[in-house]
């Protein structure tokens, strides 16, 4: 599916199986967005790809919404600020079906919401701003480090998942939650 509209933003919703497709591109100046006024999910199955300008919006305003990728699919964002939440009222979730998926270009952006994510593979240096909260649901990895750079409510929780990141870097305030069973501390590679 391709998002050429740029005179209005393109409202996905529902949370039936028919929600799949192989590829959602998403051109400069169009706004796709999954959630806002009812629960939604979507499942891809090939690739996501955000041209410079265009935005994908997980807003979890009235209903959680799931983004989940395909094990070996590939979200390339080109937009900074291109993949966002835009409000994490209910559950906001981008994970992998099973599996790892890749994100590559810019990372995500939270936005000061919170984030549910599992199966994540970046070479993308993520930094988490003020008030950002990332909860791993599954195991992730970010191989181009990751930094806490906001405040006392910026945080990482890990649950009983592994986080694997090179390079490390918690800002003041900023909080690694390790507590979950079986989980001690983040792997840095």
């Amino acid at each position: 599916m391709r998002d050429s509209n740029t005179t209005a933003a393109l409202t996905l919703t529902g949370t039936t199986a028919t929600n799949t497709m192989s590829t959602l591109s998403i051109d400069a100046g169009a706004n796709f967005v999954l959630g806002t006024t009812a629960a939604a999910s979507l499942s891809v199955t090939s690739s996501v790809s955000i041209t410079s300008g265009g935005f994908l919006h997980l807003d979890g305003t009235l209903g959680a919404v799931t983004l989940s990728m395909a094990n070996g699919s590939t979200i390339t964002n080109s937009a900074a600020g291109g993949l966002a939440v835009s409000n994490s009222t209910n559950t906001v979730t981008l994970n992998a079906a099973s599996g790892t998926f890749t994100l590559a270009g810019n990372q995500f952006s939270i936005g000061g919401n919170l984030l549910h994510i599992g199966g994540l593979s970046t070479a993308v240096l993520t930094t988490l701003g003020v008030s950002d909260k990332l909860i791993l649901d599954n195991n992730s990895t970010f191989s181009g480090g990751l930094t806490l750079a906001g405040n006392a409510t910026t945080k990482v929780t890990l649950g009983t998942s592994a986080l694997n990141v090179a390079g490390l870097t918690v800002g003041s305030g900023g909080t690694v939650d390790a507590s979950g069973a079986g989980r001690s501390a983040p792997r840095v590679m």
